[in-house]
């Protein structure tokens, strides 16, 4: 074991921990559109209008926030690879 393996470990399992949030907010931003169609005859004109805006806004967030932590991910993992390679 190198003298990093302790920071090696805590930054895989916060970057797993990263990872499955990446896939559950992609999985909320699918849902979205689908909850916009599904909720398109409740509403008419100007309030279907405020709800589709109101979704997309929500959509654009979760976007930002997955892309985000994607990120995170690739810093997390060019610390590792750093680690690593100081662990030699």
């Amino acid at each position: 074991m190198g003298k990093n393996s302790a920071k090696i470990q805590r930054l895989n399992a916060a970057k797993t921990k990263l990872r499955t949030y990446q896939t559950n907010m992609s999985a909320q931003e699918r849902k979205l559109e689908s909850i916009k169609s599904y909720y398109q005859d409740s509403f008419k004109g100007n309030r279907r209008d405020q709800f589709n805006k109101k979704v997309e806004a929500v959509k654009t967030s979760t976007h930002v926030l997955t892309t985000d932590i994607g990120d995170a991910i690739t810093k997390i993992e060019t610390r590792i690879g750093l680690l690593e390679l100081d662990n030699h």
